[in-house]
């Protein structure tokens, strides 16, 4: 009896938790944290000032390569604005301007990585396509040319999701080409379901170069596809 007397004492005796001083501030609440995958932030596609700026990066984009498979000839005779005329510009700047063409944030392993989101005219809920570039940091990331591309796969009807992968284009982080940066295409699924006109149940994957990498083992890893191809 003696002892269950001395725990009730006990238990009396412990200190109430004590209430703020009077006049002192509340503390803060915690910061809140996004969650993985969640968009932070959404602007228009920065696109070139006019079509002639458009001409100018596709130009650098093609001119290089064509000229060392010598080409010059073909190239004379059908030239680059043959292959994107100027009306690819203003399709272009018309989907930033509705909201079509974004340029996307998101959240990936806490970190804030930047990509594209395009996505179709048409109303409902469509099938979504993750464009996974190649190259290596800011060299071979999304520009006006591949924009384009990824518009018409969109009038075809995909939601199209394109990471440039962390450390690029502004995005923090440092790209491991194929390391812990695999995470920012394996979080992609979360991305699409903040979208109202994706259907992340029918996810498909293109890849060129190192894309292609990228895809692969993302798809080792579980990432649920249902077909993918490469450049």
């Amino acid at each position: 009896m003696r002892a269950v007397l001395v725990v009730i004492a006990l238990a009396g005796c412990a200190r109430a938790p004590s209430s703020p001083a009077s006049g002192s501030s509340p503390a803060e609440p915690p910061p809140v944290v996004a969650a993985e995958g969640e968009i932070l932030d959404r602007a228009p596609c920065p696109l070139p000032a006019d079509a002639g700026a458009f001409a100018a990066e596709i130009d650098t984009a093609y001119r290089a390569d064509l000229v060392r498979a010598g080409l010059e000839a073909e190239l004379a005779a059908r030239p680059l604005t043959t292959l994107y005329p100027p009306a690819d510009h203003a399709r272009l700047v018309d989907a930033a301007r509705v909201g079509r063409c974004e340029r996307i944030t998101y959240r990936s392993d806490g970190l804030r990585v930047v990509g594209f989101a395009v996505r179709p005219r048409t109303p409902g809920r469509h099938p979504v396509l993750l464009w996974l570039r190649g190259g290596n940091r800011d060299f071979g990331k999304n520009g006006a040319l591949a924009l384009v591309h990824m518009l018409d796969l969109a009038d075809a009807g995909f939601v199209v999701l394109a990471p440039q992968y962390r450390g690029a284009d502004g995005g923090e982080g440092t790209d491991g080409f194929g390391g812990a940066d695999l995470d920012d295409v394996l979080i992609l699924p979360a991305v699409a379901r903040q979208l109202d006109d994706a259907d992340p149940s029918r996810l498909f994957v293109f890849g060129g170069s190192r894309g292609a990498m990228q895809g692969l083992m993302a798809i080792r890893r579980g990432l649920p596809v249902r077909a993918a191809c490469r450049s």
